[in-house]
């Protein structure tokens, strides 16, 4: 379906063109135009009203950016073309086309759907851990469902998945994988708060409170060295290590860096023997920007051993997925090691600062109005050479089992009611 034409200010990587017809285009639809011989896709970001003058009758139009996905191909999804349309260049409707479905390779799963298109796009989840990935969006977009599915996915692919959850809710979604739980002892963790807060008040350096803190540490890891070891040389696709009964942040994060060091010590000594997924939700409790959040060094120190892990852990066939609502309170030398990312809707202009970064100033224009289930996909492990707008199915099944999470048990629900 034609739906208008090239005009001026076009280049390699955007398509301006004027609508000829009224037309129910938006943004995320794909557009083709040919060139040399070729099919040419773009995706609609953005348009502007613009009035012309002919002998003094203004008229009306609206001019629309799209952005270059390039040629499509089953084989190799969305691949870069190397040149423009000149003016004038008639400009189709992608919605009424059917393209062949993708061909998935070894390894690849379909991540979403380019909107008003039958074209699935899809990703590699060797790349998508080994490269490190950052899946981003305010609460209600669909991040964490589209996490879980990587976890899933990842499973079938023989991965081990450590999944490190400070809210409790994940174990009853991931119920499927028959997770175990690591974790210290409650003596253990009661001690390790007990002598922290020690360290924290006692005037003078505290050297005797250090070195009782150094001493619980050092109990603790015996036992976590071996829940590690079992783990990782086991049969269970999935830890979950939930550290919703600790109330002290730094002994959160102590336990965590323990942890996540751990597995990084094991997987130096039994390099790739076992592909590992690391899995971080609301990463801003978990890997925080200390600098300008008011941390002391000790705890910079902890964050900056779990960065050692986005730096070095391709190496060792350890990878990071890292979800989070609030960009700026990540720390940015673990997002910037994050090859791939999953950008749903975000609308703090500290996190649209950074991802200018990653994008281009379309795309990062584009993303507060990103719908529910929509995002921005860009990097190695997506099948798509460019940053692609994707959308994903509202599953109702999933929708049910995150409100059960949610729904009050019986006897509060009793009491309420009374």
């Amino acid at each position: 379906m034609l739906v208008g034409f090239t005009v001026e200010n076009s280049n390699i990587g955007i398509l301006r063109f004027e609508v000829s017809a009224a037309s129910e285009l938006a943004e995320g639809q794909v557009v083709f135009v040919r060139v040399n011989g070729m099919d040419v896709f773009y995706q609609i970001l953005d348009a502007q009203t613009a009035e012309e003058s002919f002998d003094q009758n203004p008229r009306g139009t609206h001019i629309v950016n799209a952005v270059q996905l390039g040629c499509y191909s089953p084989e190799d999804g969305f691949t870069k073309f190397g040149w423009l349309s000149t003016m004038n260049t008639p400009v189709f409707w992608a919605k009424e086309r059917v393209f062949p479905a993708p061909i998935a390779k070894q390894g690849e799963f379909p991540i979403g759907v380019v909107p008003s298109t039958n074209i699935g796009v899809m990703a590699n989840i060797d790349d998508l851990v080994q490269f490190h990935t950052a899946v981003l969006g305010v609460t209600g977009t669909g991040k964490t469902e589209l996490a879980l599915d990587i976890v899933c996915e990842a499973a079938k692919n023989d991965f081990r998945i450590f999944y490190v959850d400070f809210t409790g809710e994940y174990k009853a979604r991931l119920a499927d994988l028959k997770p175990i739980f690591p974790a210290p002892t409650q003596k253990e963790t009661d001690d390790l708060e007990q002598k922290l807060f020690a360290v924290e008040t006692t005037p003078c350096g505290a050297p005797a409170e250090k070195a009782a803190l150094k001493t619980a540490l050092t109990q603790i890891k015996g036992g976590v060295d071996k829940q590690i070891n079992d783990f990782l040389v086991g049969n269970d696709p999935l830890a979950i290590l939930e550290l919703t009964e600790i109330s002290n942040t730094k002994a959160t994060l102590r336990i965590t860096e323990l942890y996540l060091s751990t597995i990084m010590a094991w997987a130096r000594a039994n390099r790739q023997a076992r592909k590992v997924l690391i899995v971080l939700e609301e990463a801003h409790t978990i890997i925080p920007e200390t600098f300008s959040s008011g941390f002391d060094s000790e705890t910079q120190w902890v964050v900056s051993r779990i960065g050692q892990i986005a730096l070095q852990g391709r190496k060792y066939g350890v990878g990071l997925l890292v979800i989070s609502q609030r960009i700026a309170l990540v720390s940015k030398t673990i997002l910037s090691q994050c090859n791939t990312f999953l950008t749903h809707s975000l609308i703090y202009q500290t996190s649209l600062n950074f991802l200018e970064s990653v994008y281009s100033t379309q795309h990062v224009r584009s993303i507060p109005n990103l719908g529910r289930f929509q995002f921005l996909a860009a990097g190695k492990a997506i099948k798509a050479e460019r940053p692609i707008l994707l959308g994903r199915p509202f599953d109702q099944a999933k929708k049910d089992a995150s409100d059960a999470l949610r729904k009050q048990p019986p006897g509060a629900a009793a009491a309420a009611a009374g």
